[in-house]
């Protein structure tokens, strides 16, 4: 299988694809990772091949550490405004990546990928790292630091921290799904994490 492994974000949120792409390439796949250009050497040090997306994320976070480091939603803010200016032109790129795929696999804040394989029809699956990517009583949203609060507090939560920042992320997709016939955003935490998403 020809299978793409895309990721945006940290270390944190590429090393797991990467390590799935050693995994599947030594199985007879076909394998490539899509990232940040921070981690081309540390693909190819694992003998996986490795496609540069976007720009460099530790010069975003070097020259936004001030900002970052306020308040959980200045980072959030921040990576908004991150994914704006580059989600056409990443989209464009993983869509030519993806067009002969066989499955397209995203992790981490990887917007661009599931609308790539909307467009080509490709199989897609979201691989999520940490259960506070799904709402649950037993623990808050992924942004919020206080991880020890009662049931009730959790699920209040959910709608009151997510719903912003969907319509958010809803209001920078759109555009650029519009550009390539795709129809608009309607739940952008929905489009991240597919029908099938894996917790790895």
């Amino acid at each position: 299988m020809r299978i793409v492994l895309a990721a945006d974000g940290t270390r944190g949120d590429l090393q797991p694809m990467i390590e799935l792409g050693a995994r599947l390439r030594a199985a007879g796949h076909d394998a490539l990772v899509c990232g940040p250009p921070d981690f081309t050497a540390q693909a190819l040090a694992r003998g996986v091949a490795f496609r540069s997306l976007g720009p460099s994320v530790r010069d975003f976070l070097i020259t936004r550490a001030d900002q970052l480091g306020r308040h959980p939603m200045s980072l959030i803010t921040e990576a908004i405004r991150h994914i704006r200016q580059q989600i056409t032109a990443r989209l464009a790129d993983l869509i030519e990546i993806t067009r002969d795929a066989d499955l397209v696999v995203a992790g981490g804040p990887e917007f661009a990928a599931s609308s790539a394989a909307e467009h080509n029809r490709v199989a897609y699956r979201y691989v999520a790292y940490c259960p506070a990517m799904f709402p649950s009583r037993d623990h808050a949203p992924i942004f919020v630091p206080w991880q020890s609060l009662p049931g009730w507090a959790n699920r209040a939560l959910w709608p009151l921290v997510m719903t912003p920042i969907q319509v958010a992320i809803g209001r920078v997709l759109t555009p650029a799904r519009r550009s390539v016939g795709l129809a608009p955003v309607r739940d952008a935490m929905g489009l991240l994490l597919g029908t099938r998403p894996l917790l790895a």
